[in-house]
């Protein structure tokens, strides 16, 4: 029986995916072969699960919102573009992410910590903020005239984390919320 393919994300504020979605515009020319993500698709991802077990679910969002109720709201905005595995070939294309770093670490740490003794394993690459934009359809791209100011993306308040499966279909992903902790909520 296969599982449901699942991930720990913090999902933007709608003024935010508005941002995103016009950055996109903008770069659509200057970036042709790129398959864009669609707005209701962003976010910053946690943590990937892979196919979880429909019985596992639980005490993933059980274990997620054990981490939620220790921690207080923090502010993040978008920053500058650039891609994996490096700019001037990047196969993703992203928005980086800066404000209260630090405390955002923290909460992709103690994610990971919270999850390694259900069996999920801790990333071996570092933890590297960003949103996807998208992704290359054939050969790698260079985002150097990828001309894009994002310095009027305004802040934004983030105060939960949630658990996502997501389904993969034709036409791209669709989201379902499976759990949400809430920032200094002990439930």
């Amino acid at each position: 029986m296969a599982g449901l393919r699942t991930f720990v994300t913090i999902e933007l504020p709608e003024k935010v995916r508005e941002h995103l979605n016009y950055t996109i515009e903008r770069l659509r020319s200057d970036l042709p072969g790129i398959r864009w993500v669609r707005p209701h698709g962003f976010h910053l991802t946690l943590k990937f699960l892979g196919e979880v077990e429909e019985e596992r679910v639980p005490h993933v969002v059980e274990a997620v919102n054990a981490v939620a109720g220790g921690l207080r709201p923090l502010t993040l905005r978008v920053s500058s573009i650039g891609g994996f595995p490096q700019s001037d070939r990047a196969r993703v294309v992203w928005v980086g992410i800066e404000g209260e770093l630090e405390a955002f670490s923290s909460i992709q740490e103690g994610v990971e910590q919270a999850l390694d003794p259900l069996g999920f394993s801790g990333e071996e690459r570092k933890f590297h903020p960003h949103v996807t934009l998208g992704r290359a359809s054939r050969r790698p791209v260079s985002l150097a005239r990828a001309c894009v100011d994002l310095s009027e993306g305004d802040p934004f308040s983030v105060d939960r984390v949630q658990v996502i499966r997501s389904d993969l279909h034709r036409d791209g992903a669709r989201y379902t919320t499976l759990g949400c902790g809430k920032f200094g909520d002990p439930a």
